[in-house]
């Protein structure tokens, strides 16, 4: 709460609010506010939003969200410090009974200025007195009208006269006729190094000359000739390494929802266009950026990221206040998942399962369901495996995976009044199943690698984090345990069932053999698999992963993770998006002296020979410098 004062740089630069001029009139206009610097500084948000995600649906809800800017800039928008005041039911706009509902948060905010809170500081161990000042809201401009009571609306221009319009357009030269037709030049960058549209160029090079750096880039005039000779910069590429560039995204496949099919905009013809088609992927990628952090519908620009960022928060702060029925039925809406079919396969098709399937996927099952009275039977048992004789430590562990859920099913017939859970899993799972070709959970759409094969889309790679013991052999005596990450695909999905009770949706999944490369990048090699006795997992234990080929080594392919959609993680935005908890960029203090650069790095490709470029305008001053 202090650090708007003591741990914020204090250099002139807007880097957080309190470095706005609206803080600082409020702090010179009230310096007896100012003197405590625990005193809270708030702005307080509201808009109107539609909770159902339906447009088919005319419904008007008013979330008022308390801002607490004396925290740090990267906590002050996070959701567990933002303060949920006030919500303002539909179905209706609120309008001028807005007033109503905002009446007890303003008595709160004037008792909290005028009079303030006794507060006990744990820190310092003392009591204080606590204010709070609003400093600004934060709305569109309907929403400015309705909270502040200011008319927004502008005031119709007078109409003109005809004496008017005439005075206006004279002399005034209209060109009738067609329209120009010419197209607007696509703006390109310099990676592929296209001719006519490259950024690297004589003129560049002569830019880098005059401003002192990268001496090794400069260009050598050849003679007395208006030529001159510069060299490749180290992004250039040759013919085959742009053919292995725009291959990648010729044959990559992108997860679900991710991205279009960037195949299509891609053409490897470098022989008659070069590597064009690139154009079009970068179109594409600032389309992407487009629709990002734009608006849903120009014409609606209420429909911005503001609103959608505002939605997910007044759902999340929605969900903590809902009762626990409710909340159950959401959690197992989420967690649980359903399964997904295609136009020719819209019901589940079930299966027999064999012996040896079945006793793996019971085994899995058992050590993974979490259940409290399984995991104290799982203690017991091994205690019993670990009192036999002098066995190796790896012969023990595979005894107890073998053994347990016999041992299990003796077990619970001694036990008085077991539960209805425990007493189903010790039954055993049912012969028949049932099998899907794709399965939606945790906010990931997966499918089976047969599906992904005839799809323009990947959703059959999996990734999954589980404390694992290791033994280097089957004489090893002191084997580790730890989290062991494995990367691998879906062969098939299936759904077990408990006689009723229980259902439970495993993958069954090829782990793959994996490695860094020199970029401490993961990379696995789908000729290589690991062969395992558990090659079954709960559908809630896996996250999604895409796989994309390496343009060199094609048996090795880049696992790449993706994030779940947000609206399947109700809460738990915070656990997905990664802390910040030091300073920006902007407070490292780097010093950069561009005359007196020191050419430490490698800035040029001494693999490839230079390029010979004409003088592009006259006057120029003669270079002197030769390559060494």
């Amino acid at each position: 709460m202090k650090w708007h004062v003591v741990g914020r740089t204090k250099d002139g630069k807007l880097r957080h609010s309190a470095d706005a001029e609206g803080w600082k009139s409020m702090d010179a206009s009230h310096p007896e506010f100012v003197a405590e610097i625990q005193n809270v500084h708030l702005g307080l948000a509201a808009d109107g939003i539609n909770p159902y995600r339906s447009m088919n649906i005319s419904h008007n809800t008013w979330p008022v969200v308390l801002v607490n800017y004396n925290l740090p800039s990267w906590l002050v928008m996070k959701l567990e410090n933002l303060i949920f005041s006030t919500l303002i039911p539909g179905p209706e706009y609120p309008g001028n009974d807005i007033d109503v509902y905002m009446q007890p948060l303003v008595v709160e905010l004037k008792e909290l200025w005028d009079v303030g809170l006794e507060t006990y500081d744990a820190f310092a161990d003392q009591t204080f007195m606590l204010h709070a000042s609003l400093l600004w809201t934060i709305s569109d401009f309907p929403g400015y009208a309705l909270l502040s009571g200011w008319s927004t609306k502008d005031v119709p221009p007078p109409p003109l006269s005809g004496m008017d319009v005439e005075q206006l357009l004279f002399q005034y030269e209209n060109c009738f006729g067609k329209r120009d037709s010419k197209k607007r030049k696509r703006e390109t960058g310099t990676l592929l190094n296209i001719g006519g549209r490259t950024k690297d160029h004589l003129s560049a090079r002569k830019d880098i000359k005059k401003m002192g750096i990268r001496k090794v880039l400069h260009p050598v005039r050849i003679g007395d000739s208006n030529q001159y000779k510069i060299r490749a910069a180290i992004f250039y590429m040759t013919k085959k390494e742009k053919e292995l560039f725009c291959s990648i995204f010729q044959n990559v496949k992108l997860p679900h929802g991710t991205a279009s099919n960037i195949s299509r905009c891609v053409q490897i013809d470098l022989k008659t266009r070069g590597s064009s088609g690139f154009n079009e992927i970068d179109c594409f990628f600032r389309g992407l950026c487009g629709k990002v952090i734009g608006v849903r519908n120009r014409s609606k620009p209420e429909g911005s990221i503001a609103e959608g960022y505002l939605e997910e928060v007044c759902v999340t702060f929605c969900y903590r206040f809902l009762s626990d029925a409710i909340k159950t039925k959401i959690d197992q809406n989420i967690n649980v998942g359903y399964s997904i079919g295609s136009r020719r396969n819209i019901d589940d098709k079930s299966v027999e399962l064999a012996a040896e399937v079945w006793i793996k996927v019971h085994r899995y099952v058992f050590f993974n369901c979490g259940n409290a009275d399984i995991e104290k039977l799982i203690g017991e048992h091994r205690i019993l495996i670990e009192s036999h004789g002098k066995s190796k430590r790896y012969a023990k562990e595979r005894l107890h995976t073998i053994e347990f859920h016999h041992w299990l099913k003796d077990e619970v017939q001694k036990i008085n009044e077991p539960s209805s859970e425990l007493l189903n899993l010790a039954r055993g799972l049912e012969r028949a199943a049932k099998k899907y070709i794709g399965y939606i959970v945790n906010g990931f759409r997966f499918h089976t690698k047969k599906r992904d094969a005839k799809c323009t889309i990947q959703n059959g790679g999996v990734i999954l984090t589980a404390l694992t013991t290791s033994f280097a052999s089957s004489k090893d005596k002191n084997p580790t345990v730890g989290d062991v990450t494995y990367y691998g695909a879906i062969e098939e999905i299936i759904e077990v069932d408990y006689w009723g009770a229980i259902m439970v949706v495993l993958f069954g999944w090829c782990w793959y053999e994996k490695d860094k490369d020199c970029y401490g990048i993961t990379r696995v090699n789908f000729t290589k698999k690991v062969q395992n006795d558990d090659p079954y997992v709960l559908a809630t234990q896996v996250q999604q992963v895409f796989y994309i080929q390496d343009c060199i080594e094609k048996n090795l392919h880049f696992g790449l993770k993706k994030l779940p959609k947000e609206y399947h993680d109700i809460g738990t935005n915070a656990d997905v998006l990664e802390d910040v908890c030091g300073p920006t960029m902007h407070d490292t203090k780097v010093n950069i002296e561009l005359q007196n650069q020191n050419d430490d790095g490698s800035w040029c490709r001494d693999d490839i020979p230079g390029e010979m470029c004409l003088q592009l305008s006259s006057g120029d001053e003669a270079d002197d410098e030769i390559f060494e």
